[in-house]
């Protein structure tokens, strides 16, 4: 089951913690999923944290006791090699006893995905794992939706339930307090200008700035967010002089 991944408390100026996904499986055990293009500054730590408050937040509002906390695991998908070549492309990590190596404190696991140590072709993919990972690696150039190697069960269930995720209305307020928290902090005030059309033909492109052009009236965002019609490549010059893209 996929549930909210919206995490709370507020940590300071406005800004609450988003992961990618959030799920459990039969047995309650919830996975954190984070999926990152790059390494970036204090990704540990917030991974760590990620974890921490989800094993907290089980029990925070004072309904269930440490008896009935349930494990979480937090996998991490990187587009960048994260550890030294020595690990493997998919590594686990568990807090383990120094000298014994053996392991007491079960209730938190990370498994890290490196795909850049991932160098297998289509044709020698001989498991289902290999055949997510290749998925995950290539999927940006999968664009092709008659490719038979979208057609797989998994892939076909984890495309609808990524569709019904989209039209979400949980998920869909927990983006837009993040969105709204980011440009209306008054430290670091954001503006957002949005210029572009979509093709006639390109359904959700359309709902997509439809979307945007209902935000950018909505007055809880003070203006910062600007929708620039009539988009073509006069209006595109000026707005990319000056602009390091």
């Amino acid at each position: 089951d996929f549930v909210s991944n919206e995490q709370i408390p507020d940590l300071g100026q406005g800004k609450r913690s988003l992961f990618d996904l959030k799920c459990q499986d039969q047995s309650g055990t919830q996975f954190l999923v984070e999926m990152q293009c790059r390494r970036t500054p204090l990704l540990m730590q917030r991974i760590q944290y990620y974890g921490a408050h989800a094993y907290t937040a089980q029990i925070q509002a004072g309904e269930k006791t440490h008896g009935d906390l349930l494990p979480v695991v937090v996998l991490t998908i990187m587009g960048e090699s994260l550890f030294p070549p020595h690990v493997e492309m998919i590594s686990y990590h568990k807090v383990r006893e120094e000298k014994s190596q053996e392991c007491f404190l079960e209730a938190l696991s990370y498994v890290f995905v490196e795909l850049p140590k991932f160098h297998k072709g289509p044709e020698e993919l001989t498991e289902q794992l290999e055949e997510w990972v290749y998925f995950l690696q290539q999927g940006k150039h999968m664009v092709d939706k008659n490719d038979s190697a979208w057609h797989t069960p998994e892939l076909e269930k984890a495309w609808k339930e990524l569709q019904r995720l989209s039209h979400d209305p949980q998920m869909q307020h927990a983006y837009e307090a993040r969105l709204k928290a980011i440009l209306t902090d008054l430290r670091r005030p954001v503006q957002i200008i949005f210029a572009g059309k979509a093709h006639p033909a390109d359904e959700p492109a359309k709902q997509l700035l439809r979307a945007v052009f209902r935000t950018a009236k909505d007055p809880e965002f003070a203006g910062r967010i600007a929708f620039l019609e009539d988009y073509d490549m006069h209006v595109a010059r000026y707005l990319l002089q000056g602009v390091d893209l």
